[in-house]
């Protein structure tokens, strides 16, 4: 089973190599524009911080200069994990198993951060992303908040409803009082399919 293995490993290495490229580049974006926009959310008040976990190589700082070094040490990685991953009938290292951990003001926000400060980063991903597609495609992004004002408080919620620009932005939320800041913009009530203009 192991020789079989081998033609996959290097498919996995190869392939693996070119979408760790394409997401770090994507990430380097990312990072920058999530960083911004939370340090708006929060009035400066908190530092959002992300690093790409790489599962084989370690780090986000890979040099893809030399591909064969980046290659070999790929399989390397692959070959020493044969023996765990046979007991356990699935990969331990690989792209599908690279992640992003997040933290604020310095601490690990899987650990110590509270419900709004996670929306609060789910939020700051979300726009920074339609800031990407609008530079990198020259459109304005349609962007679509499902119930995001329900966990943040005051100061942040002006934010999302005040300062959202260039794009067409649609916030669904439960509580009409959520949306008692809003400057700009038009408010709908539905109810049993119909739309009233508040």
């Amino acid at each position: 089973l192991s020789a079989q293995l081998v033609c996959w490993n290097e498919i996995l290495a190869g392939e693996g190599i070119n979408v760790t490229y394409g997401r770090l580049k994507y990430f380097a974006f990312l990072k920058e524009y999530a960083a911004d926009i939370y340090s708006q959310l929060t009035e400066g008040a908190e530092k959002l911080e992300m690093d790409y976990y790489s599962s084989i190589f370690k780090t986000e700082s890979i040099n893809f200069d030399n591909v064969n070094n980046l290659f070999s040490n790929y399989i390397q990685e692959l070959e020493k994990n044969l023996e765990t991953e046979m007991k356990l009938r699935y990969t331990v290292a690989g792209i599908h198993r690279d992640d992003v951990n997040f933290y604020i003001n310095g601490m690990a926000a899987r650990d110590f951060a509270s419900q709004g400060q996670l929306r609060s980063a789910a939020l700051a991903l979300k726009l920074s992303e339609a800031e990407i597609i609008r530079r990198k495609n020259k459109t304005c992004p349609v962007v679509i908040l499902d119930d995001i004002l329900s966990e943040l408080d005051f100061v942040r919620r002006g934010f999302v409803i005040n300062n959202i620009e260039k794009s067409q932005v649609f916030i669904t939320c439960c509580n009409i009082d959520d949306l008692s800041s809003l400057k700009n913009g038009k408010t709908w009530i539905t109810e049993k399919g119909t739309f009233t203009e508040v």
